[in-house]
């Protein structure tokens, strides 16, 4: 989910570093594995929310070096967090600020900048805001209801209507033997059937206290070739 993401926004604070990056300056890690060879891609991480409200996201490679940046602003809801990302590969940014109560989207790369103003935001989730909406709808979710909600997708400076509902463990890639037989496993599809600007579901894990432990989808990240990657982020809690 150009999640995304990703990832979160209640939860992911208390996700601890791990590997070679790892410093107590960073509260949250995931490890990005590329889902067709199971490769180490790339990792992020979280650190704790400053004075300002606000978490920065370190992208690093798999030799440490980072490659991309981003920073959450929590300054309203908690679905809503405004962000901007900074893709130092390709010098491409991407961005969601409100600004007079209105939304704005915006996508640069290739000195070509698009930006898009949502008036009707009032229930858009935003980014990793998609953490926060799962848990406020956990009781709904676990008894089977399915969740309509708008998202935002600022690289097309667009957005979309999405479903998330929860799945038994043989309808998910993310069941193993290994994982907790309490974890829940959710999906995340268009609402519309035929809306093919966001055509991959999104599969999501989580631990019965509501912490995200797994995300596979589209990442929010461009491979190194400016292609699609599709990932399975692994996270792990302080």
């Amino acid at each position: 989910m150009s999640f995304p993401g990703k990832l979160c926004a209640a939860g992911a604070f208390f996700l601890v570093a791990s590997a070679a990056f790892a410093n107590e300056n960073y509260a949250v890690t995931g490890n990005a594995y590329n889902v067709n060879n199971n490769l180490l891609v790339y990792s992020e991480y979280y650190t704790d929310m400053n004075h300002n409200r606000e978490v920065t996201v370190n992208y690093t490679k798999p030799d440490g070096n980072i490659f991309a940046t981003k920073t959450l602003f929590y300054t309203g809801e908690v679905t809503q967090p405004e962000f901007e990302l900074h893709d130092k590969r390709d010098d491409e940014k991407v961005s969601a600020r409100f600004v007079d109560g209105r939304l704005v989207l915006s996508h640069s790369l290739n000195y070509s900048t698009n930006e898009k103003t949502i008036m009707n935001n009032a229930s858009m989730v935003i980014d990793a805001g998609f953490d926060a909406f799962i848990q406020q709808n956990w009781g709904k979710l676990t008894t089977g209801k399915k969740v309509n909600f708008m998202f935002a997708l600022p690289t097309r400076v667009d957005t979309v209507r999405l479903q998330v509902r929860e799945v038994a463990t043989d309808k998910t890639p993310l069941a193993a033997n290994d994982n907790p037989a309490d974890w829940r496993y959710f999906v995340i599809t268009p609402a519309n059937r035929f809306a093919s600007i966001f055509a991959d579901p999104i599969y999501l894990a989580y631990s019965p206290e509501k912490y995200l432990m797994r995300y596979q989808g589209r990442s929010n990240l461009d491979d190194d070739k400016g292609g699609a990657w599709d990932v399975r982020i692994e996270y792990q809690y302080r």
